[in-house]
C-alpha cells in the first residue's frame, strides 16, 4: 500500500508539472494577443469593449500565476542534493531578490543569527520565501508590516518561526491553509494561487519536519517550522 501511494504520487506530481508547463505557452499567447488588441484598438473600442479586454487580461494573468505556482510546486521532489547550508546566508538572498517589494510596503525584517542546516538549498529558499511574502501580503494597510524570523535550537532539530503583525488568520482556518489551492480571502483583496502554503508543508515534509501556523485575528500570525539535524 505504501508502494502503491508513492507510486500514485508520483504519478500524480508527474502530470501536474507536464500540465502546468503545456499550459504556459497557449497562456502566454492569450495573454499577448488580449495586449495586442488593447493597444491596437483602444481608441476604437467604446467603455463595455474595453471592460471586456481587461477582464479577459486580468483572468489571463492570473491563470498563468496559477500555472507558474503549480509548476513549482509540482518540481518541489526528492532530492540527492542535500549539503551543509548557512541559512543567514539564504534569507539574505531572499530578502534581496525581494527588495523592491519591501521597499514599496515599508516593511521591517529583522532575524535571529540562523544555524547552518543540512537541507536541499533550493527548497528551503522556496520555503523563506513563501512565508515572508504571505507576511507581507496578508498585511493591515493601516500599519507597517512587521515581520520576525527567530530560530531555537530543540532536541534533535531546528525550530523556526517567521512572525508578522497582519491581519490575522481564524483558529478554525489554521490547518485548511496547507491544503492546495486552498484560499481564505477575496481575489480581489489578496490575490494567490492557494499553492504557497501547500508547497511549504511539502518541503517541510520532504525535510522529515513539519510546518503549522498560531494566529491571532487583528493581532499576527507566526508561523512555525521544525526541521531536524541531519548530516551532524
Amino acid at each position: 500500500k505504501v508502494q502503491a501511494l508513492q507510486e500514485s504520487n508520483y504519478e500524480l506530481s508527474r502530470f501536474a508539472w507536464i500540465a502546468s508547463h503545456d499550459l504556459q505557452e497557449p497562456l502566454r499567447t492569450v495573454t499577448t494577443q488580449v495586449e495586442l488588441l488593447a493597444k491596437k484598438y483602444a481608441h476604437t473600442l467604446d467603455a463595455r469593449a474595453q471592460h471586456y479586454i481587461q477582464t479577459a487580461s486580468g483572468s489571463a494573468n492570473r491563470l498563468q500565476h496559477l500555472v507558474e505556482n503549480l509548476l513549482v510546486h509540482a518540481r518541489v521532489e526528492h532530492s540527492e542534493n542535500y549539503k551543509p547550508v548557512v541559512l543567514t546566508e539564504i534569507l539574505q538572498e531572499v530578502l534581496s531578490d525581494m527588495h523592491m517589494l519591501i521597499v514599496e510596503t515599508g516593511a521591517d525584517i529583522t532575524y535571529d543569527p540562523l544555524p547552518w542546516l543540512w537541507c536541499e538549498k533550493v527548497m528551503i529558499r522556496r520555503l523563506f520565501q513563501n512565508l515572508i511574502s504571505n507576511a507581507i501580503k496578508f498585511r493591515k494597510h493601516d500599519s507597517r508590516p512587521l515581520i520576525h524570523i527567530s530560530c531555537i535550537r530543540e532536541e534533535g532539530a531546528w525550530h523556526f518561526v517567521v512572525s508578522d503583525n497582519g491581519i490575522g488568520i481564524e483558529e478554525e482556518q489554521l490547518e485548511r491553509i496547507f491544503g492546495l489551492f486552498q484560499r481564505i480571502h477575496v481575489q480581489t483583496l489578496y490575490p494567490g494561487s492557494g499553492i504557497g502554503l501547500a508547497t511549504c508543508r511539502k518541503i517541510t515534509s520532504l525535510h522529515q519536519g513539519r510546518i503549522w501556523a498560531e494566529s491571532t485575528v487583528g493581532i499576527g500570525s507566526s508561523f512555525h517550522f521544525v526541521l531536524p539535524l541531519m548530516g551532524e
